[in-house]
């Protein structure tokens, strides 16, 4: 689900240019990161389209599972709720590798966060 939305993070980037690490004001070795945890995102988005693919293509480059052209109509869902939903930030990789996980909340009472208002 990554590969389909790496435009989006790409341009995110781009309009982030000269912007220091949120946590400790770096100017190196930065990334973007989701402030809202992507796995928590993709965990909500299935819980909401429960009728995924699970069969996937191979970027022969990257080599990263990618939809299938037939997913076609699934995968604009996916990048439409991602657009929606993602709240990214830029970080340096220490910052963001010190991150805590995200946690399941099947396994935890308590969400991290929640979905935006009108979209669960």
């Amino acid at each position: 689900m990554r590969h389909s939305i790496e435009s989006q993070v790409r341009s995110f980037r781009s309009s982030q240019i000269g912007t220091p690490c949120i946590e400790c004001g770096t100017k190196t070795n930065l990334s973007v990161d989701h402030i809202n945890h992507f796995e928590g995102l993709t965990y909500f988005f299935l819980e909401l389209h429960p009728h995924h693919p699970v069969e996937f293509s191979e970027d022969p480059i990257t080599k990263q599972d990618c939809f299938r052209e037939e997913d076609a109509k699934y995968m604009k869902l996916w990048q439409d709720y991602h657009q929606k939903e993602a709240n990214l930030q830029i970080m340096c990789l220490k910052c963001n590798q010190g991150r805590p996980d995200w946690e399941c909340p099947v396994v935890r009472k308590e969400k991290r966060w929640k979905p935006k208002e009108g979209t669960w």
